[in-house]
């Protein structure tokens, strides 16, 4: 890489670890992030006012793509909200001008919707001095593929994960390919690194903790690791009879949930931070060492207490549903956690979640004509007839270790992953180093100019027809072969009995032997019946031969 890539000597393995952790990296990613990126770029002591811009100069020509990115950016800072002190206008404008910046001054790269999704993660975690930096690093060195004039290479990616699918649980592949040829409900997440769907920014920016602190390949084991997470709801659509569902549904993330989620709602309150990473700290630790399912339902209880808190609302049914056991109340709130915007697990925010899902939750909403006796039962039987909208839930850690094993089960190097068939020399997964890209950033940018050297076309997939059909054809050439040589034979045979007839005639004439024209005509044979003979002589031979 170029010289801002000269960067001290990381600790991979170290990092690796901490990024599965609860929490990732933390605070700690204004230093971390850029180290990964190979940015060797000194922050500034004071805070940068956002008013007056450290982005590059908008030089050269406009690029082509900018249009679309202001289209983006205006729809930007809705999924991931800002502080209300905050003018949005004035951040998407900001944003707009870091991409375009990006674009003029690498404009061989081609933008793609759900780039600015990516980011807009950057322009929120880190200072403004170094977000330009670190984004062009990132495209140049890790999303290039995707940056060319198609979406091949991401498709590429997508065909790696059908293979690990295949690898890592048969059964379950071939009926997600009964659903869909190719996995195409992880596009989205493996084109934005999990950025578009992700509900909160300390989700995503834990998720980049991982990504950044791996190789690019370890995005389709993620990917992949999400989709084995929701086999057991895949099962149950299909028990339904609702096949169709699937693809709806792996188009989405289960409910994860994360051990800093708390402390990032609130990042002003420093010791609260330390105090849920500590405890979140031993939970993943004793979760890695036991390699439970990644389905952990644990984290999700919490998640629960504001549906029982609704009862708690009116007065008389206070106390009745606390009386009831666990396993009831699990049955009856299992519904409740669909909202994946829910940010906040503990009690506190309960009213504002009730308020989003009001709609849904009138109908479990006791009212005053109803008598108390009847009200606890109603959530354990409503609920029911609609299990197939539950989501599971999951925790973002367990995810990344189930990530790490299958990178540890099916390497990269693995032969039936086709990585080698499926992405050319000039990928990402190729040129990408700890120690730095084995191309520089204006190598990294051209290579986008030769798709063919990124990712390799797909091969016309054998079916068991196609098989037999070769076989069948193997079978008629080693046949005609074999006609072939023994025809050759036959006709050299004939050959060599003509010129041996001819011999015998010619020393005949000389009364060499006794057997002789003259003679068989003295026998009264004709020379007619001598042709004739010599030719049924031949024929007899010719037809030995072929019959063999």
């Amino acid at each position: 890489m170029d010289e801002k890539a000269v960067v001290p000597k990381l600790d991979w393995d170290a990092l690796r670890k901490e990024s599965i952790l609860p929490g990732g990296f933390g605070d700690r990613r204004v230093e971390i992030w850029p180290q990964l990126l190979g940015v060797n770029h000194s922050r500034s002591e004071h805070k940068t006012d956002r008013a007056t811009s450290v982005y590059p100069e908008k030089e050269g020509l406009e690029h082509s793509d900018e249009r679309q990115i202001r289209l983006d950016t205006d729809r930007s800072f809705v999924l991931y909200p800002v502080d209300e002190t905050r003018d949005r206008t004035a951040l998407q404008d900001e944003l707009n001008k870091l991409l375009v910046s990006l674009f003029r001054r690498r404009p061989k790269l081609n933008y793609f919707q759900g780039y600015h999704d990516i980011v807009t993660v950057f322009f929120l975690t880190l200072p403004q001095e170094l977000q330009f930096e670190c984004v062009e690093s990132l495209s140049l060195h890790r999303v290039r593929d995707a940056m060319g004039m198609g979406l091949e290479p991401v498709l590429g990616l997508v065909r790696i994960i059908q293979n690990l699918l295949k690898l890592a649980d048969p059964e379950y592949s071939e009926v997600l390919e009964r659903t869909s040829p190719l996995p195409f409900y992880a596009l989205s997440n493996v084109l934005t690194l999990f950025s578009h769907d992700m509900p909160t920014l300390p989700l995503v920016a834990h998720v980049f903790d991982y990504l950044l602190a791996r190789p690019p390949i370890y995005v389709v084991y993620l990917a992949t690791a999400v989709i084995l997470a929701r086999k057991d709801e895949v099962r149950r659509l299909e028990e339904e009879d609702e096949d169709g569902m699937i693809h709806s549904l792996l188009s989405s993330l289960p409910n994860i949930t994360d051990g800093e989620i708390e402390s990032a709602a609130s990042p002003h309150k420093d010791e609260a931070v330390e105090d849920v990473n500590f405890e979140a700290t031993v939970d993943v630790k004793q979760e890695a060492s036991q390699e439970a399912d990644p389905l952990v339902y644990d984290a999700s209880a919490e998640v629960r207490e504001p549906p029982v808190k609704q009862e708690h609302a009116d007065g008389e049914l206070a106390e009745d549903p606390i009386e009831h056991s666990d396993d009831e109340a699990d049955e009856t709130l299992v519904e409740f956690p669909s909202d994946d915007t829910v940010v906040n697990p503990t009690p506190e925010p309960a009213p504002l979640e009730l308020e989003d899902e009001a709609d849904e939750l009138d109908l479990l909403r006791p009212t005053e004509d109803e008598e108390p006796p009847a009200q606890p039962t109603q959530p354990k039987t409503e609920p029911e007839p609609e299990p197939r909208h539950t989501k599971a839930s999951v925790t973002l850690s367990s995810l990344l270790i189930r990530a790490d094993a299958l990178a540890t089960a099916y390497p990269p190097t693995h032969p039936d992953l086709g990585i080698g068939k499926i992405m050319g020399p000039a990928s990402v997964i190729h040129t990408w180093r700890e120690s730095g890209d084995t191309l520089n950033d204006d190598e990294a940018e051209e290579a986008v100019r030769h798709p063919e050297r990124i990712c390799f076309p797909p091969e016309p997939e054998e079916t068991a027809e196609d098989v037999a059909h070769q076989e069948k054809e193997r079978h008629r050439r080693r046949r005609r072969k074999l006609m072939k040589r023994r025809q050759t034979v036959a006709v050299s045979a004939v050959l060599v009995l003509g010129l041996a007839v001819a011999a015998y005639g010619m020393r005949n004439g000389n009364g060499n032997t006794a057997f002789s024209v003259e003679r068989l005509r003295a026998a009264g044979v004709g020379g007619t019946h001598v042709g004739s003979w010599m030719r049924s002589s031949v024929v007899r031979l010719l037809g030995a031969f072929v019959g063999r």
